[in-house]
């Protein structure tokens, strides 16, 4: 079996595994709750005026909901995003930078799970 040369390693770029759902999940929540308390903290509309022909009027609830779900929406694109980064380890073909990578490579590492 053939294995990797250093000499021929210019860098590693690693990303965990499922970042990107954990980071959809985290901006869905964040946008949902902050379009929630934007909609809460906004309140009750007032009531529609006298012989209006066209009146709209919402609780509070009910804007929580108007602004949390577009913000929730953009809470999974940003997610997404920052769940996608990946981490670049510089070896430039160089043995030393490979050892002394070695510790932060493990943390990102296969593990096999013991019985």
């Amino acid at each position: 079996m053939a294995g990797f040369h250093i000499n021929n390693i210019e860098s590693i770029r690693i990303r965990r595994k499922n970042n990107i759902g954990k980071g959809i999940l985290i901006g869905a929540m964040a946008g949902m709750a902050a379009g929630g308390l934007i909609g809460l903290i906004s309140g009750d509309d007032p009531p529609c005026p006298q012989g209006s022909f066209v009146c709209f009027r919402f609780t509070a609830g009910e804007k929580a909901l108007i602004a949390g779900i577009p913000l929730a929406a953009c809470g999974v694109g940003v997610g997404a995003a920052i769940g996608s980064i990946k981490v670049r380890i510089p070896i430039n073909g160089n043995i030393d930078n490979y050892n002394k990578s070695k510790s932060r490579l493990k943390e990102y590492s296969l593990k096999k799970k013991r019985n």
